[in-house]
């Protein structure tokens, strides 16, 4: 038995992790599908003379395709709070969090699913504003049927150990929906198309969505425990707790990064290393496969140096590995390019494990921080501000690449933007780093 917040709780058994993990794996699908083909699949930049699958089609500008998605994160952003508010107020049979989650999975379903359907099949400004609504839809379900299903965590998993053991396996349930959403939908485009991969992948991820919803019983709350505030009355708490605001900073610094370099991925295969777009799943399995042999020895460091190391050591190793990127044209004289970049993109995925698995545990001990000093539990409200935080940081993160790339390059003899994508990712990990470093909550 462990003790948490004066009450003696059960600890959580093996079963019920892995059920509630399943439904983030086919969110993880999406959510990689979205930052991995969408820009790809409205502006495609061919690697060769001769056009390769469905880089046949341009249906939009890159700028304009990259304004449109960050308006989609601009309204994920917005809905975080909003959405983290009614479910921290909502009172069921079924609970604050799992009427969410189910009826909003398939609605947000419907909605990727139109975004891979532009409705003019070829070059026009009007497939992007397509875009920004349908991109902008799904988001706002996606965060609907997320957030609520986060909540979850710090509500289930009430020990210290058991959130970074639940928080362990929800990093290999995202390491799974990654390598399904970057790797196996590769294989899918060939017989399907993109558009076709992007259906299928969409029913999948449904289908894990439906069982957690349908499965998962919430630990019923005291009727004093449920937030009865005010939208403001609300949201100001957050900000107050300095706990959170450096935490929401520095992960958003992290995503903000990261993004940049995960868009210029597909990119490096078809423009630089010349090879097709599926391509990018064979050099995206080096990196997961490194992530998932990884995780078992996340739980081993943290219990050797703490949460708050873990979580700047994940920053810490993506400043130094993310740069390498900057040489993959360059690195002929020495090796194959093709072969450097798999071994760059590879190892990132150590310090990816440590940031997937660390950071559900470290907002979870921001969460109990606040019920010490207001006693309900806010869950959904701290994961819908985080989600404020994170969500406008991966937009600006795809602006910032789309820019990027359209400044200083990314056609062949001219991939500027794409070799600087990794020290793009190194500058905002450093400056996680120092965020984090005020960071003074304890284990």
């Amino acid at each position: 038995m462990t003790q948490t917040n004066g009450q003696q709780n059960s600890p959580m058994k093996l079963q019920a992790m892995l059920i509630y993990c399943l439904a983030n794996i086919g969110m993880m699908v999406l959510d990689t599908l979205l930052d991995q083909y969408t820009m790809f699949f409205y502006a495609p930049k061919s690697s060769a003379a001769a056009n390769v699958g469905h880089a046949a089609i341009s249906f939009a500008p890159i700028a304009l395709v990259g304004l449109a998605l960050n308006f989609g994160r601009v309204v994920d952003a917005i809905a975080n709070p909003i959405v983290g508010f009614l479910s921290d107020r909502t009172k069921t049979k079924w609970g604050r969090r799992i009427p969410y989650v189910l009826f909003g999975s398939i609605p947000m379903t419907a909605f990727f699913i139109l975004l891979y359907s532009p409705p003019i099949h070829h070059l026009s400004n009007w497939n992007a504003l397509w875009f920004a609504v349908m991109c902008g839809g799904f988001l706002f379900l996606y965060t609907l049927t997320v957030a609520p299903y986060l909540a979850l965590i710090p509500e289930i998993a009430q020990s210290s150990d058991d959130r970074v053991k639940l928080s362990s396996w929800h990093a290999i349930a995202s390491m799974l929906g990654l390598i399904i959403g970057a790797v196996v939908s590769g294989f899918l485009i060939k017989p399907f198309g993109i558009r076709g991969m992007a259906i299928c992948m969409a029913l999948f991820s449904l289908g894990t969505i439906l069982i957690t919803a349908l499965t998962v019983k919430e630990k019923p709350l005291k009727e004093e425990q449920i937030a009865r505030l005010s939208f403001k009355d609300a949201i100001i708490p957050t900000f107050k707790n300095k706990h959170f605001i450096i935490y929401a900073f520095s992960i958003s610094s992290f995503w903000l990064g990261y993004k940049v370099l995960q868009s210029s991925t597909i990119y490096i295969c078809t423009v630089v290393l010349k090879k097709d777009e599926g391509y990018v799943s064979m050099v995206m399995a080096g990196m997961l496969l490194v992530l998932l042999l990884s995780i078992p020895f996340v739980f081993m460091i943290y219990n050797k140096i703490g949460k708050k190391k873990l979580f700047m050591t994940g920053l810490f190793l993506i400043m130094i590995f993310s740069p390498l990127q900057l040489f993959v044209q360059k690195i002929g004289v020495i090796m194959d390019p093709v072969i450097y970049f798999h071994i760059i993109v590879a190892i990132m995925g150590f310090p990816i494990a440590l940031m997937m698995v660390i950071y559900n545990a470290v907002i979870s001990d921001v969460i109990d921080f606040d019920e010490k000093q207001t006693g309900m539990r806010r869950e959904a409200m701290y994961y819908g501000m985080e989600g404020l935080f994170t969500k406008i940081a991966r937009g600006i993160g795809s602006s910032l690449s789309a820019f990027l790339f359209a400044i200083f390059g990314i056609e062949a003899g001219k991939v500027g933007g794409l070799l600087l994508a990794g020290p793009f990712c190194a500058f905002f990990a450093l400056l996680g780093v120092i965020i984090f470093s005020k960071y003074t909550l304890s284990d």
